[in-house]
């Protein structure tokens, strides 16, 4: 390349002179600034649109929408759960229990018999009654009570509940004897646990009295078989135990008692 052509010529003349042109890069390198300014002003025609978009589409009301989750030909439904919240209802007051009709006796006074305002009591009258303070109309099946009269009124007196059995005594009861002994010669296998081949522990609870006396026998835990019915009835038997003591007086005491059905 002369100096006069040099002079005009740009650093890409330069740069590829006495090289091939038509290779790409010259062509690259030759149109670079134009795709550059292409480029810068497409990227600010997208950023003024979507800016002028936003703008006007600020000022319109946006609907909310609902999202469900779907499936082919399905939409998914919305299932609320609704616990159930159980009222505890009122206990009702125990009913009182039932008592005897009364008929009321008659305060002695000496007075003349034209003045007599309320007769006695006849005996037809005591038939199906009893005689107290005032008279009430009563229960049929009912129950003697004691009433206590009071300034003109009456309290009915209930008779007082037995004591409920404990289940520990500072003496528990104890069989008196061997009770292994008892049992063994009281009790008989059961035929149809015997021909089913049936085996175990029986567990029956029961109740020693003030008395020593057994009641009230339970399984507490059974094998079938005619072995359960077997040893209540043993135990229902059985006779006075030595009673359980609470301090120092006899109570009733609940008294567990396992009893084992073994096939020879």
């Amino acid at each position: 390349m002369d100096a006069a052509t040099l002079s005009k010529a740009d650093y890409l003349d330069i740069l590829f002179d006495n090289r091939n042109k038509q290779y790409g890069g010259y062509e690259l390198r030759r149109h670079y600034d134009k795709r550059i300014k292409t480029a810068l002003f497409t990227v600010l025609a997208l950023c003024a649109a979507l800016s002028a978009y936003a703008f006007i589409s600020s000022g319109k009301p946006q609907q909310q929408m609902a999202l469900l989750k779907t499936t082919p030909n399905k939409i998914t439904d919305i299932i609320y759960e609704h616990k159930k919240v159980e009222i505890e209802k009122p206990k009702l007051p125990a009913a009182p229990p039932a008592v005897k009709r009364t008929v009321a006796n008659a305060i002695p006074k000496v007075v003349k018999d034209d003045k007599v305002i309320t007769p006695p009591a006849t005996k037809e009258d005591l038939t199906k009654a009893e005689s107290g303070v005032i008279t009430t109309t009563g229960t049929p099946g009912g129950e003697t009570v004691v009433r206590k009269p009071a300034e003109g009124s009456s309290h009915i007196v209930t008779p007082a509940q037995p004591p409920a059995p404990i289940a520990y005594a500072e003496e528990m009861p104890q069989f008196i004897g061997d009770i292994i002994a008892y049992l063994s010669s009281h009790l008989h296998y059961p035929d149809a646990a015997r021909s089913q081949n049936i085996e175990g522990k029986v567990i029956v609870k029961f109740v020693v009295n003030e008395d020593g006396s057994v009641s009230d026998a339970k399984v507490s835990r059974g094998i079938g078989g005619g072995c359960d019915e077997e040893a209540v009835r043993v135990i229902s038997g059985m006779p006075k135990w030595k009673p359980g003591k609470h301090m120092g007086k006899a109570v009733k005491v609940y008294y567990t008692l396992p009893i084992r059905f073994t096939l020879e």
